[in-house]
């Protein structure tokens, strides 16, 4: 089953607009501990908003899509900013790791929770 873009589009724009934001009021995200704790706590949530949408494949389309965006602004960011140089491609990397870490975390949250909204009450008080 292919996701449609109504599925995909708000967590790419999420994920393009939300961490470059994070960028422009306390820089590039990967000089601080802190920079890093609110910007991976930014997707984190973002994460489990998008992951307790519903289950299936279209989950694993949305948070790619969130993934893919903080990975497009946080790439342009620190090239427009920053400026070039060899050290950059490990640099990127790193980032990529631990904004990959902070989804897949949400979208775990996100799909127990999905989850849990989905059983019925009655199955619930049965399995205590």
């Amino acid at each position: 089953m292919k996701p449609r873009l109504d599925q995909t589009l708000p967590p790419l724009l999420a994920g393009l607009l939300i961490p470059l934001y994070l960028q422009t009021i306390a820089g590039w995200w990967l000089n601080s501990g802190r920079g890093v704790a609110y910007t991976d706590g930014a997707l984190l949530a973002l994460a489990v908003a998008f992951g307790s949408l519903g289950m299936g494949p279209p989950l694993i389309a949305r948070l790619v899509a969130l993934w893919t965006g903080a990975q497009v602004s946080l790439a342009a960011y620190l090239f427009l900013h920053e400026g070039g140089s060899t050290i950059f491609p490990i640099v990127i990397m790193v980032g990529a790791i631990l904004s990959a870490a902070a989804v897949a975390a949400g979208g775990g949250i996100g799909w127990l929770v999905a989850r849990l909204r989905r059983q019925p009450p009655d199955r619930a008080r049965n399995a205590r």
